[in-house]
C-alpha cells in the first residue's frame, strides 16, 4: 500500500491568509470604530425625522421626555373611548299617585285611579285606589288662587284624628281626607289643592 505524503502550506500561503483575515475583521472594526467611535452620535448627527416610533422602544420614555402639557393633551384627547352598547331597560320604580282639585272638588289633573268627592265646606274625601297605609301623605295649596290661604290638612281615613268623623262609615284603606283653611286657619273654607301619596 502506497502512502501519499500531505502537503504542508507555504509560509507565502499562510501570510497571505492571514493578511485577509485581518483586512476582513481587524482592520475593518477599526475603521467603523474610527468612523462612529462609541458615544459620537448626537442631536447633531441626526437627520430630521430620523426617529421614527418603530425605531423607540416601547415603553422607554419618560414624562420628561415630553413638552410641558404634551401628555395632558394626549391624555385628554384619548380619554373619550368608543361607547358601548345600551344595556336593557330597568325596572320602573315606584311612582306616587296625585291629583290637582279645585275648589269645588273637580279633579284638574291627576295620576291614574285617583278619585276626589267634595263632602262639606273645605273638606274633601280623596280615593286613590291603592291603599295608604303607611305610606305618606302629602297636601298642599295650589296657585290657582291670588293672596294668602291657609294650610291644607291630610289625613288617612284608617287613623283615628279629624278625618274619622268624615270618611266614609268605617273608613276605607284607600281613602285619605283633605282640609283646607282660610287665610287665618280658622274656618273650613273651599280652596284648591294638591295632595301626593309617596309609596
Amino acid at each position: 500500500m502506497k502512502f501519499v505524503k500531505a502537503r504542508h502550506p507555504s509560509p507565502a500561503l499562510v501570510i497571505a491568509s492571514l493578511a485577509l483575515l485581518v483586512a476582513l475583521s481587524g482592520t475593518g472594526l477599526a475603521a467603523v470604530s474610527v468612523m462612529i467611535p462609541t458615544n459620537s452620535v448626537g442631536t447633531a448627527q441626526l437627520k430630521n425625522a430620523a426617529v421614527t416610533a418603530p425605531k423607540v422602544k416601547t415603553h422607554s420614555l419618560l414624562a420628561v421626555d415630553f413638552k410641558d402639557g404634551q401628555l395632558t393633551t394626549l391624555i385628554h384627547d384619548s380619554s373619550k373611548g368608543v361607547a358601548g352598547p345600551t344595556g336593557p331597560t330597568g325596572p320602573a320604580g315606584p311612582s306616587a299617585d296625585w291629583a290637582l282639585v279645585d275648589p269645588t272638588g273637580t279633579v284638574v289633573s291627576s295620576s291614574s285611579g285617583v278619585t276626589v268627592s267634595k263632602t262639606a265646606t273645605g273638606t274633601y274625601l280623596i280615593n286613590f285606589g291603592v291603599t295608604v297605609a303607611g305610606d305618606a301623605l302629602i297636601a298642599t295649596p295650589s296657585n290657582d288662587v291670588a293672596g294668602f290661604r291657609g294650610d291644607v290638612v291630610v289625613e288617612p281615613c284608617t287613623g283615628a284624628g279629624s278625618a274619622a268623623g268624615t270618611c266614609p262609615v268605617g273608613g276605607t284603606s284607600t281613602d285619605a281626607v283633605v282640609f283646607t283653611l282660610s287665610a287665618n286657619n280658622s274656618t273650613l273654607t273651599n280652596e284648591p289643592f294638591y295632595v301626593v301619596l309617596l309609596p
